[in-house]
């Protein structure tokens, strides 16, 4: 498992320990500062949490500072070595030996030191095993005996105090499992196609990992949970492998009825005094979130007889859950009668009345001009009746009003105006057709106009 965060701190920080001076005349003096993460001279280092049996690794970092007038010689190296240590029962350790090199300028025997002379430094890398009981401040103590390497007469008064020593604390502990930190049972309501959306809150802890471990849910959050309940299984894995599970329960339910917007009235004619039959312009929408295929039924339905009136149509959307929301709108059906088409008809009098429809006539005469007109069979005595005579191969003719007198419509057609030829003459009463009749004018020799009686026309 990763190592706590005092012991981890520990390893990437050098401790340190410093030949530091102590003022002398006569020698140089060795201190031990066993951690430089904390300021000034620390001769004991707490590494914090270790397991049983676990290697804890540590650099310890020297210092070689010039005092005094009694100097190691120029030519000469600083030997650290291995001397008195105590060890906690169970517990092991490994170190090593160094050698600190002396700075160009160092001093010769009774010359004082340059001012800002850079010291000498060095470093050892220190194992110490924890023992295999849990504990707190297991105590792990090493000193180093100090020598000179060539050796020479003078080195005993190089030195002065006690050898550099380190105390190194630890305390021994069982890693135990990661904590999980979940959520208690949850009930939501569904918010998308299917369910509802994963969304939960979850964490963890463990005392020995620095890193609190991160958990790991299935169903993850984001993913589909279905309406009902559902089981979210979690677990947690710390650096020493040891997995901690748990889990909770999300019911997801469906408690929104879908949305139906309000549709408008609206009218219909029929020309069947019983009603009609009614149809949907267009089927309502609706908005369900949960729901991929809830109903709507429209009552009365689709293909229903409906009574000349309001009728009130409700539809209804349900969706798979039981949830339902209806709307209302009118239709009103309003009873129009076919009129069937006015049947027009026209009597011409003397002299156009013929057994054939057509009259003849000398181009030149006035001939008079005297019609009945009936709709339906009924005569009509007012209205804007008219002549109009046209050629019968079309082109222009010409139009005269004709004027109730005497029971009927009449007026004196000017033949001079028209020319010899083929002519239609017809009647009608506001623009409603009655009746036609040939009409052929022929030169202006006098003769007498054929016809007699009275002839129908209808139209």
């Amino acid at each position: 498992m990763p190592l706590p965060a005092v012991l981890r701190r520990a390893l990437t920080a050098v401790a340190a320990i410093t030949l530091l001076t102590i003022p002398s005349a006569f020698a140089e003096t060795v201190t031990g500062d066993a951690d430089i993460v904390a300021p000034g001279i620390q001769g004991t280092i707490d590494l914090g949490t270790a397991l049983p049996g676990q290697d804890v690794e540590l650099d310890v970092a020297f210092v070689l500072e010039c005092s005094g007038t009694n100097h190691v010689d120029a030519r000469q190296s600083v030997r650290l070595s291995p001397s008195a240590r105590s060890i906690p029962a169970g517990g092991s350790y490994g170190v090593a030996s160094l050698t600190i090199p002396i700075p160009a300028g160092w001093p010769a025997d009774g010359e004082p030191c340059p001012a800002g002379i850079a010291p000498g430094a060095g470093s050892s890398h220190i194992i110490v095993t924890a023992p295999p009981t849990d504990g707190t401040d297991y105590r792990y103590t090493f000193s180093w005996s100090r020598s000179l390497v060539p050796s020479s007469a003078t080195d005993g008064v190089v030195f002065e105090g006690t050898p550099p020593s380190v105390v190194i604390l630890l305390d021994v502990s069982e890693n135990t499992p990661p904590s999980l930190v979940l959520p208690g049972d949850m009930l939501v309501e569904g918010d998308t196609t299917g369910g509802a959306t994963a969304a939960y809150s979850i964490s963890a802890t463990d005392t020995q990992d620095a890193t609190p471990p991160i958990p790991v849910c299935d169903p993850g959050l984001g993913s589909l949970l279905p309406l009902g309940t559902t089981t979210v299984n979690c677990s947690a894995t710390d650096g020493g492998g040891l997995t901690t599970t748990g889990s909770f329960e999300i019911t997801v339910v469906d408690t929104t009825a879908p949305v139906m917007p309000n549709l408008a009235d609206y009218e219909v004619t029929t020309s069947d005094p019983a009603g009609t039959t009614f149809y949907l312009p267009f089927y309502p929408a609706f908005v369900e979130a949960v729901d991929p295929a809830p109903t709507a039924v429209c009552l009365p339905a689709d293909g229903t007889a409906i009574q000349v009136g309001t009728t009130t149509v409700t539809c209804t959307a349900s969706d798979a859950s039981g949830n339902h929301s209806s709307m209302s709108f009118d239709v009103l059906v309003t009873y129009v009668p076919i009129v069937p088409p006015v049947e027009w008809s026209a009597v011409w009098g003397e002299p156009v009345a013929t057994t054939t429809s057509t009259f003849t006539a000398n181009t030149g005469r006035n001939v008079p001009v005297k019609v009945e007109i009936f709709a339906d069979g009924v005569e009509q005595a007012s209205g804007d009746a008219r002549l109009s005579v046209t050629p019968c191969g079309g082109g222009t003719g010409t139009i005269m009003s004709l004027n109730r007198g005497g029971g009927v419509w009449g007026g004196h057609l000017a033949t001079a105006l028209l020319g010899p030829g083929c002519y239609v003459a017809t009647a009608t009463l506001d623009g409603n057709v009655a009746g036609s009749i040939r009409l052929i004018l022929r030169g202006a020799e006098p003769a007498s106009a054929s016809g007699n009686g009275k002839s129908r026309t209808a139209h």
